[in-house]
């Protein structure tokens, strides 16, 4: 049930961001995605990680998508951010880290329409099952804290 739960969030979050549906405004290339996240466009960053993640267009690599989603998350992209979490909750690429999942999941939530909301907030429940109460208290400062970077603060990271 909990894998229906996250595909069926996961299609909202596709759904929901411009240039991810399958119609054909907002599809580019695959070099010019390069390009423009390359050039700091969150949303052709977090196509990137996508790319990367599932195999499409480029070889799997979760670490490559970590790094995408986590400089368009960063920016404040909220799929990024959502992927980000999910990343980080099961370990794909980075460490497992229930405090950063919480985090970035905390921050999705209320960007999301009702249904949605529901969906994720359900998702942070079930983390929260897995987090002692420091830990929930040290990804709800985290969350509170955070503030957009921009791209020229991010992009060193790349290197």
């Amino acid at each position: 049930m909990k894998r229906i739960i996250m595909i069926i969030a996961l299609c909202f979050t596709f759904m929901s961001i411009p240039g991810c549906s399958n119609g054909a405004q907002g599809l580019f290339t695959h070099e010019k995605i390069h390009e423009r996240a390359q050039q700091g466009d969150s949303d052709a960053q977090f196509k990137l990680g996508v790319m990367y993640q599932l195999g499409r267009g480029e070889i799997q690599s979760y670490t490559e998508a970590i790094k995408w989603y986590y400089v368009a998350a960063e920016q404040g992209h909220v799929g990024a951010q959502y992927r980000l979490g999910v990343m980080y909750d099961v370990g794909r690429g980075v460490p497992r880290d229930y405090v950063q999942a919480h985090k970035w999941i905390n921050l999705t939530i209320n960007y999301r329409s009702i249904d949605v909301f529901y969906m994720l907030s359900w998702y942070r429940g079930d983390l929260e099952r897995k987090m002692t109460r420091e830990q929930i208290a040290t990804a709800q400062k985290l969350a509170l804290e955070w503030k957009p970077k921009t791209w020229e603060e991010l992009k060193t990271q790349l290197k």
